[in-house]
């Protein structure tokens, strides 16, 4: 079973060696001990993002005229109702399909996906805040909520991209301390991209375009948008790039 230190040491390999062959330089309190790890993850990997960097749609941020796969456009958003105003509110997250349950999650973990899908589909950032508590970790360079609201505003938002994800298949990785990470998509779990089954690879088809999707194949294994659930049910991470 790959460990996460696995999985982002073996991304942010693939990113430095194809930034030396293609690419210039970039534009430039936990509720568990497991938990507490990925801020450090964080920080190491900043500096890989700082030196070496991915292209920006990858993480849909950094230029301010990109939208970021997976979130709708204007003309495609259905309104939602804000659970705690009524108030009518849009984000990327509207219009976009609900995912339906999944079978065989552990309960905690099944509880947290649907949390995260309840307040993403209204665009409720403040259960959002609520299910991440603190520890979670939505770029490499800091941040957690905060990043996702801005985003939103900037118009390059990614809460409908996390209801995709979560509607795809899920993988079960190890955090390096005995415990299991449950995944999504599913495609994050391979340290080869030619190892990634056609059937997952066809699931994050809803998510990248062709020429999109081959970009990230040139890193080695997918370094697009994942976020993972831990066995204790902590939302970890919803991140891009390596």
């Amino acid at each position: 079973m790959r460990t996460v230190d696995d999985l982002l040491t073996h991304a942010g390999k693939e990113t430095r060696e194809l930034a030396a062959r293609t690419w210039a330089p970039p534009l430039g309190p936990s509720r568990s001990a497991r938990q507490a790890r990925w801020p450090a993850f964080a920080a190491a990997f900043a500096v890989v993002i700082v030196a070496v960097g991915l292209v920006p749609w990858l993480a849909g941020v950094g230029d301010s005229g990109a939208r970021p796969s997976g979130s709708i456009s204007p003309g495609a958003t259905m309104p939602t109702s804000s659970p705690s105003t009524g108030d009518v509110v849009e984000c990327s997250a509207s219009g976009v399909p609900v995912p339906g349950d999944v079978a065989g999650l552990p309960a905690v973990v099944a509880e947290t996906r649907q949390a995260l899908i309840d307040a993403a589909s209204v665009c409720d950032f403040a259960a959002l805040e609520a299910i991440a508590s603190g520890g979670l970790v939505t770029s490499f360079g800091g941040g957690g909520i905060d990043n996702l609201e801005r985003w939103e505003e900037e118009g390059q938002g990614v809460l409908g991209t996390l209801l995709r994800i979560l509607d795809m298949s899920h993988a079960v990785v190890d955090d390096g301390e005995g415990a299991d990470i449950h995944v999504w998509p599913a495609a994050f779990a391979y340290d080869q991209w030619d190892a990634i089954p056609d059937e997952l690879l066809d699931e994050l088809d809803t998510l990248y375009a062709a020429e999109e999707l081959e970009t990230i194949s040139t890193l080695g294994s997918y370094g697009g948008w994942r976020t993972g659930i831990d066995d204790s049910g902590d939302w970890m991470f919803f991140v891009a790039g390596d």
